[in-house]
């Protein structure tokens, strides 16, 4: 097998200078399309001492290991499709490893999540990383890929199901082959990845991935399983298509391709019937099928679609609004048209009224939301209101300030931003993001009042971390970021608030004239407790 050695010699950090062969190979030099393909990147230690390679921080969340730079060339030099190209990271760990001489720090990668392999062929294989090092080191192999026939489909289908689950290896050792159905996602393996998934239903993975029409049915079909339903459901909402123009997001790509090469409107009729039978089921069903509708739904099923929604309504009641059905079923209730003729039962009058509070409603619309008995309703009645307006409702407003839904009161500090009745909140509001809300909109005009109610809740310590934070924000021209460990005991959060009070008091009139600091005294900082630099 062919793979490129490279020699280097680096300087990882300080005090690290050695030097490394860096190479790429694999466990065949020859695959079948389809198959879980493991790169196993190497970092050899040449020298006397010992080697820094800095690797991690880049999976959690994503599909793949970002810090490694993977390309993947046809045999015409055209480079080959990423599958990922806008994944969400949240990082992970990571850091330096020192790798002792004459040992070998091993990095297993699974190519298909790096380049989609497009047809049979070779195929030139290049990975870089920084490592941590003044400048990123590389190696390269060269791979053939064949087309399987049905026979040999078969059996690689059966020889990954048989295969143990990514199970982790010990950091720097190479990877054993591990099972990833998402891999399987060519024409040829429908058939008898339709077969196993009444047994094994992970393989509806790679009956998803599959990006060509036949995949639909084979989906519709195993939907009818109670057992397959839900997954086979998912796997169906990865190729809908989006209505109208959508904001490229984490994975938009991705189902963007499916759509393109795997959907057709001729299934929106049978793929509808299923969405229309998930909404009458329970909430991880109801989730998946909203997500249908609002992407395939019809007219006709929005009176199905609010009868669901009102359900849902009485449950919204938190804040941040939970994602689940109830986000879910208002998304589809927004996309879809009204039909021609529309009754309006009592039984979905929320949901009718919110669905008419989401289209740029008047005045007696607004009237109607402000009183209805859903949060969420209310919620979009304040949020509805032209600014312009807002002098109109302003009484009504001072009410909802003292609403039981936390939503609500966060609509009403963003109406009555640079209001003083909006102190009220900053004073007593247990809920930290209606707090964080009314601070947020208090204006410079009512900033000193402002920091003094915040200082006034230094004690409570189940709050003193974003009461803390809010004052910051209150009296210092800008807040980079923080940091804080633990909670400080209740003795020296009273010094603390003695303190800032003092501070306020001294620094009254500069507050109220709009005047911030570009620092605070060193004794206005809890001790466990740091600014970013």
């Amino acid at each position: 097998m062919k793979k490129l050695l490279l020699l280097l010699a680096v300087t990882a950090s300080p005090g690290w200078s050695q030097q490394a062969r860096v190479t790429l190979n694999s466990d065949k030099s020859s695959y079948f399309l389809g198959e879980n393909v493991l790169i196993h990147f190497s970092v050899e230690n040449l020298g006397p001492g010992p080697l820094g390679v800095d690797l991690g921080g880049d999976y959690r969340g994503a599909p793949r290991s970002l810090r490694f730079k993977v390309k993947a060339f046809d045999e015409h030099g055209q480079l080959l499709e990423d599958p990922h190209p806008n994944p969400m990271c949240f990082g992970g760990l990571g850091g330096k490893t020192e790798v002792k001489p004459g040992k070998a720090f091993v990095t297993s990668l699974a190519l298909a999540h790096y380049r989609r392999i497009p047809q049979a062929g070779k195929y030139h294989i290049v990975v870089s990383h920084d490592l941590g090092w003044k400048s990123p080191a590389s190696a390269s192999t060269d791979l053939e890929f064949k087309h399987p026939s049905p026979q040999q489909a078969e059996a690689i289908v059966q020889a990954m199901a048989a295969t143990p689950l990514n199970q982790g290896v010990s950091w720097g050792q190479k990877s054993p082959d591990y099972r990833d159905f998402w891999t399987l996602s060519y024409p040829i393996y429908l058939e008898p990845l339709e077969k196993l998934a009444a047994s094994q239903p992970e393989a509806l993975i790679g009956i998803g991935q599959t990006p060509v029409i036949a995949a639909v049915p084979s989906l519709r079909t195993l939907a009818c399983n109670p057992k397959l339903k839900l997954e086979a459901s998912r796997q169906l909402c990865l190729r809908l298509p989006e209505r109208g123009q959508k904001q490229p997001g984490f994975g938009s790509e991705e189902r963007a391709r499916l759509a393109r090469l795997g959907w057709s409107p001729a299934f929106a009729w049978p793929v509808g019937a299923l969405a229309r039978e998930l909404i009458g089921m329970s909430d991880e069903y109801v989730c998946q099928g909203a997500f249908m509708l609002a992407r395939i739904g019809q007219a006709d099923d929005l009176p199905a679609l609010l009868q669901c929604l009102e359900r849902y309504l009485p449950a919204v009641s938190s804040y941040p609004r939970p994602a689940g059905p109830g986000d879910q079923l208002e998304r589809a209730v927004a996309a879809l048209p009204w039909p021609k003729k529309f009754p309006t039962p009592p039984a979905i009058r929320g949901a009718w009224l919110l669905k008419r509070l989401l289209e740029k409603p008047g005045p007696p619309m607004i009237q109607k939301g402000l009183v209805d008995s859903s949060g969420r309703v209310r919620e979009l009645a304040i949020l509805a209101i032209p600014s312009a307006q807002v002098r109109s409702y302003r009484d009504r407003l001072k009410l909802l300030l003292h609403d039981a839904d936390p939503g609500v009161q966060v609509a009403v500090c963003d109406k009555l931003a640079g209001e003083a009745a909006i102190l009220e909140l900053v004073r007593a509001t247990p809920n930290e993001w209606v707090l964080r809300a009314a601070a947020g909109a208090c204006t410079a005009k009512h900033r000193w009042e402002c920091a003094l109610a915040l200082c006034d809740r230094l004690e409570e310590k189940e709050h003193w971390l974003v009461v803390f934070q809010l004052l910051a924000d209150q009296v210092m021209t800008r807040v980079k970021g923080n940091s804080s460990n633990g909670v400080p005991d209740d003795s020296e959060l009273k010094i603390l608030r003695s303190r800032w009070h003092q501070f306020l008091t001294d620094h009254k009139g500069e507050l109220e004239a709009g005047r911030t600091f570009a620092q605070i005294p060193s004794e206005l900082i809890p001790s466990n407790f740091q600014f970013s630099p």
